[in-house]
């Protein structure tokens, strides 16, 4: 669970995710970076125990490709001087890379989760992400906080056709990393903005990502979460992870256009 006991505000960003027809992109603030070599390797060493991967990691640099592999290019971010950019590609069919690209991610998550002090940044942190890599393949799951900001913008585009950008590019990546059409339909593959909610639709056995469960369901501006259902593997894993990236984006180019 990602939601904390006390109500929760705004606050300025630390991160920020972005992602195109093949890329997944971070942005993290610099005051938004913490660990040692500690405090990673016990990261690293909780996450052998749970994921598919022999490969070594290779600690975080600027000067080399990192990750469970060669995965994660770090670079700084061209307009923001206070903010990194970390890319990763995207697997594919023939790669064989995703078991490594999603525990990486996991690991940045989790690391991005630990924030406790604000930053200087001038625009709110929109969500947070939790990803879960299990090595029987069988048990993925992600969990997202919605933050107030990101439920009134929710709210304020429900009804406007926002969900279309979001399908677009989780076709595009389900395709690139599922290497086929042949399960896609409109039905399972889908975005739904209702009020300040929003539910992603993967292709597999009722694959989805929506509000938890609620007696009266959720509040415009207060903070929820997003829960699974059915996460069979990490392709299904990576294409909600990819919808969550654009939801992101989208709200935060509307925040700084309106802002600044």
């Amino acid at each position: 669970m990602l939601l904390e006991q006390s109500p929760i505000k705004d606050l300025p960003a630390w991160y920020s995710l972005d992602t195109t027809e093949n890329r997944f992109l971070l942005s993290v603030h610099k005051q938004g970076i913490i660990g040692s070599a500690e405090y990673y390797q016990l990261l690293i060493n909780f996450l052998y125990s749970h994921i598919n991967t022999q490969c070594p990691f290779i600690p975080p640099s600027a000067d080399h490709e990192w990750g469970f592999g060669p995965i994660i290019s770090e670079y700084q971010h061209p307009s923001l001087s206070d903010w990194l950019i970390y890319e990763c590609s995207l697997p594919t069919p023939q790669g064989g890379e995703e078991y490594r690209v999603a525990s990486t991610l996991s690991m940045i998550f989790r690391q991005l989760s630990e924030i406790k002090h604000p930053t200087n940044s001038n625009f709110p942190q929109m969500l947070e992400v939790h990803i879960d890599v299990d090595s029987s393949g069988r048990q993925h799951s992600i969990f997202v906080k919605i933050r107030p900001a990101l439920s009134r913008w929710l709210d304020f585009n429900a009804g406007k056709g926002r969900e279309l950008d979001i399908i677009k590019v989780m076709r595009e990546v389900y395709i690139l990393m599922r290497g086929s059409v042949e399960y896609i339909r409109k039905s399972n593959l889908n975005a739904t903005i209702r009020s300040c909610e929003i539910k992603l639709v993967c292709p597999g056995n009722g694959c989805w990502l929506a509000p938890a469960a609620t007696p009266y369901g959720q509040r415009v501006g207060e903070a929820y979460e997003m829960t699974p259902h059915n996460i069979d593997d990490i392709v299904q894993l990576l294409t909600l992870t990819v919808g969550v990236a654009k939801v992101d984006k989208l709200a935060l180019e509307d925040y700084l256009n309106s802002h600044l």
